[in-house]
């Protein structure tokens, strides 16, 4: 049995590591999918991606783009 952890995230770089190496002790595959919004991305992504993590990201739809929050 294999076990993934799935995380969705904002701007999340100043938490993202810690929580990956968290989920990492009991996951065998983390994926992370970013929800921004309109805001502008920080390097979470990259992070996630540097320690192995399956990346992804959410966008608005594109009559929403400029919605500051994630659009449901």
């Amino acid at each position: 049995m294999k076990i993934i952890g799935a995380v969705i995230a904002g701007n999340e770089e100043q938490l993202i590591e810690r929580c990956i190496l968290s989920l990492k002790k009991i996951c065998d595959q983390i994926v992370v999918v970013r929800a921004i919004g309109s805001a502008n991305p920080d390097r979470t992504l990259d992070i996630a991606s540097e320690l192995g993590c399956v990346v992804g990201e959410y966008q608005n739809h594109p009559l929403l783009q400029d919605w500051p929050h994630v659009d449901d």
